[in-house]
């Protein structure tokens, strides 16, 4: 192939030597001056914003920053396609928050920050690059990102409270970006990204699972014995668990590779005693109704062959029967029957002491277009709102509520539109609609984290409708 002058420079050194380099890489010296200007300013804001300053510039501090910064730099240097792909599974890895030299800070949100600042610089920088068509899922997932982004803003500045609040919504906005212009640039590959996902999932649930063998992080409240694993919240873990094994299934059933089956697998099983270690009752019953979806689907559509259709459902049920004595004797099962119907809805779903107090509130009647604030509604009521509409009204305002309806506009997006989308698109629109039910009972935005996970999942079905509509027409557009 004709090499091409726009992506290949030459650089001639003192020394007479002849030196290739590609264009679209970062000279190693300026990337090494970014990574010092970084650590360097997290310790200037450490110092002005924090009274105990000497513990921020403790050597350990230090040389975590500096690792995670030279992990980055170490990513950058390779290609953008292992970058946007790295950036895939650091939403899923929810470890929970690392202590140092007196500090707790989120290893997820420094790592997303890194990789996707890093990616959107790279992507930006590109003099020439083949774009791929927009899709209309895609196009909205965008618009959901920016949706989010606004509402926090101005929700923040119209109840003085300060952006730095809201820290996480920012890093997962960089990521959700990041990942849908990757895909919009070429540079993310449909097959990558299921690999991707389950080896974050894969990951997190062996952590977890360690913890709950230990029989560590289980909350010790009114809820005891609840395991709220790295999230540190055991009704978001469960929704999470809830939606690793949707993927999971789907991509056993139209995946064709060992490997990446045995690792659906290994998600399965891990994520289901995980999800009833949590003793929550609505990704079961979720899950109970969603996997046969995904099960049925295929047939109907013939998007998976029959035998391994068949061979799927099989080693379900053989699955199924290996955990039935531990999924019988859990709480969780006795939770799942015991509910019944109360002649209310508010009081069978157990929330008759949460939603009235929530909606007869001075504070949620007056939110008004920029409600009050991201940040205090816990601290306001002593409690979650337990419900993602109440949550958003209260602390986001009519602004918040555009955000909540593109997001279940993106999962519904890459569902309806089956046809000329991808099975890997339509799995990431229906896992979005089922985290979003399961947000009737729960709040996604109470742990940062989530809301990381929740935001890259909702760009990750705009990113993989645009680069499997490319794949399947063969072309791209600029």
């Amino acid at each position: 192939m004709q090499e091409d002058a726009r992506t290949r420079r030459r650089f001639m050194p003192r020394s007479g030597r002849t030196l290739h380099l590609k264009g679209s890489s970062v000279p190693p010296s300026r990337l090494g001056i970014g990574v010092l200007l970084v650590i360097a300013a997290v310790h200037l804001t450490a110092v002005l914003l924090s009274h105990p300053a000497p513990a921020y510039l403790a050597p350990r501090f230090t040389l975590m920053i500096a690792l995670a910064f030279l992990g980055f730099l170490l990513m950058a240097t390779m290609s953008i396609s292992l970058l946007a792909t790295s950036l895939v599974i650091v939403p899923t890895l929810q470890l929970g928050t690392v202590r140092a030299a007196g500090i707790e800070f989120d290893p997820t949100f420094l790592f997303g920050a890194a990789l996707s600042v890093g990616l959107l610089v790279r992507l930006f920088s590109q003099q020439t690059v083949p774009r791929r068509a927009w899709t209309s899922t895609g196009t909205i997932s965008l618009w959901t990102i920016i949706a989010a982004t606004v509402a926090v803003v101005l929700s923040s500045i119209a109840n003085g409270q300060s952006l730095s609040n809201s820290m996480p919504w920012f890093v997962a906005a960089s990521v959700a970006l990041a990942l849908i212009l990757s895909a919009r640039r070429g540079y993310l590959r449909p097959s990558a990204i299921p690999v991707a996902l389950l080896t974050g999932f894969a990951l997190t649930a062996t952590s977890d699972l360690r913890s709950y063998l230990r029989g560590t992080v289980v909350d010790t409240g009114v809820n005891a014995g609840r395991f709220v694993g790295g999230l540190g919240d055991y009704e978001l873990l469960g929704e999470y668990y809830a939606v690793a094994i949707v993927i999971a299934l789907a991509t056993l059933i139209h995946g064709h590779r060992l490997a990446v089956s045995v690792l659906a697998i290994y998600v399965i099983g891990l994520g289901l005693i995980l999800l009833f270690a949590t003793h929550s009752r609505s990704p079961v019953i979720l899950l109970a109704l969603a996997c046969p979806l995904l099960l049925v689907a295929p047939a109907v559509g013939r998007t998976a062959s029959r035998p391994r259709l068949v061979l799927t459902i099989a080693g379900a049920a053989s699955l199924g029967m290996v955990l039935a004595p531990l999924i019988s004797s859990s709480n969780t099962f006795a939770r799942v029957l015991s509910t019944v119907d109360r002649g209310d809805f508010v009081a069978t779903i157990n929330r008759s002491s949460v939603w009235p107090i929530v909606i007869s509130d001075p504070k949620f009647l007056s939110a008004g277009l920029f409600g009050n604030g991201p940040v205090g509604v816990y601290e306001w009521f002593g409690v979650w709102p337990h419900n993602l509409a109440l949550w958003t009204v209260w602390s986001l305002g009519i602004m918040g509520c555009i955000f909540v309806a593109l997001l279940a506009a993106t999962g519904i997006s890459g569902i309806v539109r089956w046809r000329k989308n991808g099975w890997l698109t339509v799995t990431l629109g229906f896992s979005l609609i089922v985290l979003f039910a399961d947000q009737l009972v729960v709040e996604f935005p109470r742990e940062g984290s989530m809301v990381l996970f929740v935001l890259a999942l909702c760009a990750l079905v705009g990113a993989t409708s645009i680069a499997e509509r490319s794949e399947s027409l063969g072309h791209t557009a600029v």
